[in-house]
């Protein structure tokens, strides 16, 4: 069975401070190949990692965002997501997309005034 993951990471490191996209985008790769190379980890199931350039800056406007989101579950298929790394909005109206979706999403890195303010 193929489980399709899509990567929502910017097209150049030098545009986001906070994650080195190629570096972060190269180890997702190796990270599918060697769960593939395990003969019994997912038994059965087997990983695709679609790695097509994604939105340009972690300033861009969240619904360009969105609209890569949007294109990775409707054209590629994919059936999760990894990212976006960047702002309040993108990752904001991606999680909301992915919910109505039922869609699980996996952010390696965020950033937030508001997560910053949440009462412990």
């Amino acid at each position: 069975t193929l489980v399709k993951l899509g990567l929502l990471f910017p097209q150049s490191m030098s545009l986001c401070t906070y994650v080195r996209a190629p570096v972060e985008g190269e180890a997702a790769a190796l990270a599918v190949e060697d769960i593939n190379n395990h003969q019994t980890l997912l038994n059965g199931f087997h990983l695709e990692l679609v790695t097509k350039p994604s939105y340009a800056s972690c300033d861009q406007n969240s619904y360009d965002t969105l609209g890569y989101a949007y294109r990775l579950r409707y054209q590629d298929k994919v059936q999760a997501l990894i990212g976006p790394v960047c702002g309040d909005a993108s990752g904001q109206s991606v999680g909301a997309f992915a919910a109505a979706e039922n869609m699980p999403v996996i952010s390696v890195a965020s950033f937030s005034d508001e997560l910053n303010e949440v009462e412990k």
